[in-house]
């Protein structure tokens, strides 16, 4: 679990966190609760001492690091509609802050939630490079998003370049009022163009007007899920340009794709290895 450091207004421009933890920039404070003993309130207290900080108005990451899921339920995550867990950012190099969700009922919390697919990451991780820093490398990645209070899917609009500096900035408008974050140019990668934005992408943002293309031409993104998400998105205006018939087979399919891993095949290989050859044993 990562707590950023307390910050109700973007700093200046110019400025930079210098805070420390567990080598991971602008992360106040790391908690990890761990224990090899079942039963004994692992779950329970990370998400109560997350909860806490986040009413607390601490801007909070908790990460279920638990296949069973049972941090990510108990903070109002329905774990049926997760497409993206922490088995994709240790596995599959997934950006965390594309896995990150925010929490339904507190603002101030958001969670990398866990899935069953982690009972097999054990196994998975044993022939990856630094595996132990795996985790910790990811979180690097995410730390804008509590330094400039910019999440996953955030639209804005360039309002300066200076080619001389090397600097962006960009104007986000929010209820309060319009608010300019700067980015240097070793973090443009975190910028993308805004005119059309995928479903997954928009995930935990809101938009007071969404446009939906709904077509046949997309039918293995034809799903409830999908298009319930992307529906959710606007506050206002909804807006789906298509055919009737690929809505009916949208809202039709609630089936999940099923993931295909290497888990299986591992495990053989795995087998494999650590028993001797017939010849050998005759």
């Amino acid at each position: 679990m990562s707590v950023p450091p307390q910050n109700s207004r973007q700093p200046a421009p110019n400025t930079r966190a210098t805070s420390r933890a567990a080598g991971i920039p602008g992360v106040k404070q790391v908690i990890a609760v761990a224990s090899g003993k079942g039963g004994v309130g692992k779950t329970t207290t990370a998400v109560n001492l997350a909860a806490s900080l986040a009413i607390a108005e601490r801007k909070t990451l908790l990460i279920d690091a638990d296949p069973q899921g049972n941090a990510t339920s108990g903070v109002g995550i329905e774990k049926a509609g997760i497409e993206r867990s922490l088995y994709d950012v240790l596995i599959e190099g997934m950006p965390a802050a594309e896995a990150v969700r925010p929490d339904p009922q507190l603002p101030f919390l958001h969670v990398l939630p866990a899935t069953q697919d982690l009972i097999g990451a054990e196994l998975e991780l044993v022939s990856l490079e630094h595996r132990e820093t795996i985790l910790r490398k990811a979180l690097v990645q995410i730390r804008n998003d509590y330094d400039r209070l910019v999440w996953n899917g955030d639209m804005g609009k360039i309002v300066r370049i200076d080619a001389e500096e090397g600097e962006v900035v960009v104007r986000f408008s929010e209820p309060e009022g319009d608010r300019d974050v700067l980015y240097s140019q070793d973090e443009l990668d975190e910028l993308a163009l805004s005119y059309c934005v995928s479903i997954h992408k928009s995930q935990g943002s809101e938009y007071p007007a969404v446009v939906v293309p709904v077509t046949t031409q997309h039918y293995v993104m034809l799903q409830r899920n999908l298009l319930y998400t992307a529906v959710t998105r606007a506050r206002r205006t909804v807006v789906i340009i298509g055919t009737k018939k690929a809505l009916a087979i949208a809202v039709r399919n609630a089936s999940m794709l099923q993931r295909q891993t290497m888990l299986a095949l591992r495990l053989r290989e795995a087998t494999a290895a650590s028993w001797p050859d017939e010849e050998q044993i005759g």
